[in-house]
């Protein structure tokens, strides 16, 4: 199954660089998007902290709860 998501981030982002481990090792196809660089988009998904994944319309807020996240549709491929 190919996977399409939006992680949203940030340089310097302990957590937002756990997610990315975690989106490498599961081979999740996916489009980084970094809040500073791309303020526009964040507040387009009404970004407040990072990490963030939208994934089908859902936001999934927060380090540990993407990380999991990712990790069920590793389960689901």
């Amino acid at each position: 199954m190919n996977t399409k998501l939006i992680k949203f981030g940030r340089r310097g982002c302990a957590p937002c660089a756990e997610l990315d481990q975690a989106l490498t090792a599961a081979n999740i196809e996916h489009i980084a998007m970094d809040v500073e660089e791309t303020p526009s988009a964040a507040a387009q998904y009404g970004i407040m902290s990072v990490p963030v994944i939208v994934h089908h319309g859902q936001k999934i807020i927060g380090g540990e709860r993407c990380i999991a996240y990712v990790r069920s549709l590793a389960g689901a491929k």
